[in-house]
């Protein structure tokens, strides 16, 4: 490692340099402690991608937190295919353990193979190492530990490209200069070996750059992009991405997503139920098939209560109500808690005003999420042709006025609140909900077949999410993409004397033929200038809904309407 010992011997402390050496040899054993602390979630991943394989020759973004609260890394890369592995509070060294060789029985190696080598991606996208620098690890470990990674990979997949994101400035840095000198000293000796490395699979995303500027803890511009000391939020997440992808196209790690037809794809009025409850029988219960109405449901994985479901964590192959394979999944984004104990809500919900959600294991226990960082997850394998709506039920046992907003976005977005607690809000006073749900309509994918569903805390502290109901609409709706002009009129005409003219409807890009007609055309228009309501009808009424605009209209004074004379026949 020349570029390192000439990074030593200018920039560390002898003592630095003897810490490092320490630190280097013990890389390659990371203690199995460490392994241990991943190895549920890695369990999980490794079941749930046997059951829906994951896409080959992705790009995998993988490393600590940063990766694992990026709830819109999958609609930042909508199309790029992309995996999510993120593991909340991992270090270096754990990185080396997620790119162990390709063998599943050496020891300690089953994480990595499931974690990187496992997916066999064409780019990786590293977050590492603020969790080493910050405790007081140098960055000569950091760099170490990355060059090891990058052996790790490359000894089996030679032609992945690999980037490692530089460690940004945050509000800890600004308040521990030491560890912030750490996270320079980090980031100067990885862009070091990358650049002298004559290797055009490594890179370095200059992510700091953006940060530098920054400068207080205190400062509007920090609080802008930060949610709490480290971690970033939307607005940052969106220079990441700006960056990352800049980075990639240069690479020639260019977008490949392509919309596959979904050849299970449910058709008009197929019903699809999800149940997010638990399995350990003291927090919840899966929903049996079928349940007590003949509905087939789909169950999360066995999970106990109480644990974080974390993103990219996924089921696949989704059934609708009679059993049969919808084509459709479901992939989480952001991390999800799985729930509390079923008798918080003893009672069952309403049967008339829920419909097919009113099964007790379904709505007696869920998911939620607590805290600054968004949760969520999406649908793919659905029809870009076709629109669905989505139901969502969410409950939980306290007078504390809970409430969530779910926010559907495909080719448009549309959202929906849901109060899931709060005194006496449920039937007979109970106070949890019993019969509201959140209902989106019209939920159109986007061109690669997915909808992202994000939930969001209203009011209160928490996002419930017990069950859903996914419904395959029957006609597509139907927008109005540029409005008809309308003729002129003369006061005292109605508005079927004005000529429409012009106007287009469309559903998902596609235009759509049909007329337009003014929605009430017996009326008289006041004088002057006014909007008027005009209806798109589309000629294939069996598949598409009307649509409905406002139209300008002018209306000219008629010059032969007689004078009107008002006489006053009251007295002084």
């Amino acid at each position: 490692m020349p570029m390192l010992n000439h990074f030593m011997k200018t920039h560390l402390s002898r003592a630095g340099a003897c810490n490092f050496l320490l630190f280097a040899v013990g890389f390659l054993s990371a203690s199995q402690a460490i392994y241990a602390q991943y190895d549920a979630e890695r369990v999980r991943y490794r079941a749930q991608d046997a059951l829906s394989p994951q896409p080959q020759d992705a790009v995998l973004f993988v490393g600590s937190s940063s990766i694992r609260l990026w709830e819109e890394l999958s609609q930042d890369f909508s199309d790029y295919r992309v995996i999510q592995r993120g593991f909340g509070g991992s270090t270096i060294g754990d990185l080396q353990k997620f790119a162990g060789s390709n063998s599943d029985t050496a020891a300690g190696d089953a994480l990595a193979k499931n974690v990187v080598q496992f997916y066999n991606p064409r780019a990786i996208v590293v977050w590492s190492g603020t969790n080493d620098v910050r405790p007081g690890q140098s960055g000569a470990y950091v760099a170490s530990g990355f060059q090891n990674f990058v052996s790790l990979v490359h000894a089996q997949r030679p032609d992945t490209h690999i980037f490692y994101l530089g460690i940004t400035k945050n509000p800890h840095f600004l308040g521990d200069a030491a560890a912030d000198q750490r996270r320079i000293d980090a980031n100067t000796l990885i862009q070091a070996f990358v650049a002298n490395s004559g290797n055009p699979k490594l890179h370095y995303i200059d992510l700091p750059s953006l940060f530098e500027s920054l400068t207080t803890s205190s400062s509007p511009s920090m609080g802008d992009y930060y949610v709490d000391s480290l971690h970033t939020n939307k607005a940052g997440y969106a220079l990441w991405t700006t960056k990352i992808r800049a980075d990639l196209a240069a690479a020639g790690v260019l977008p490949d997503k392509v919309y596959q037809p979904n050849p299970n794809s449910p058709l008009p009025g197929v019903e699809v139920l999800i149940d997010f409850g638990t399995s350990d029988g003291t927090n919840g219960s899966h929903t049996s098939n079928p349940d007590s109405n003949g509905n087939h449901w789909n169950n999360w994985q066995s999970i106990p209560g109480n644990i974080q479901i974390q993103a990219g964590e996924h089921i696949g192959g989704l059934v609708d109500t009679a059993g049969s394979n919808t084509g459709i999944s479901l992939i989480t984004t952001g991390p999800l808690n799985t729930g509390w104990a079923a008798s918080e809500i003893p009672l069952t919900s309403n049967a008339t005003a829920l419909g097919n959600l009113a099964i007790p294991t379904a709505t007696r226990d869920g998911f939620k999420w607590a805290g600054n960082y968004p949760a969520g997850f999406y649908l793919a394998g659905l029809n870009p042709a076709r629109a669905y709506e989505l139901r969502f039920f969410s409950s939980e046992n306290s007078t504390s006025t809970q409430t969530t907003r779910f926010t559907a976005t495909g080719a448009k977005t549309v959202s929906a609140d849901i109060t899931a607690s709060g005194a006496g809000i449920g039937d007979g006073g109970v106070n949890y909900n019993t019969r509201n749900t959140a209902v989106l309509s019209e939920v159109v994918p986007n061109a690669f077949g997915e909808v992202h569903v994000d939930l969001a805390v209203v009011q209160g502290s928490e996002a419930h999410l017990n069950a859903m109901q996914l419904v395959v609409l029957s006609k597509q709706p139907t927008t109005i993409t540029a409005a008809p002009a309308a003729s002129s009129l003369v006061f005292g005409q109605r508005l079927s004397n004005s000529t429409l003219t012009g106007g287009t409807a469309s559903f998902n890009g596609t235009t759509i033929p049909g007329t337009f007609a003014f929605a009430l055309p017996q009326n008289f228009p006041p004088a002057g200038n006014s909007t008027q309501s005009v209806v798109f009808t589309p000629a294939d009424a069996g598949n598409y809904t009307t649509a409905t605009v406002d139209v300008p209209i002018s209306v000219a004074p008629n010059p032969n309407a007689a004078t009107q004379i008002l006489i006053d026949f009251g007295s002084d």
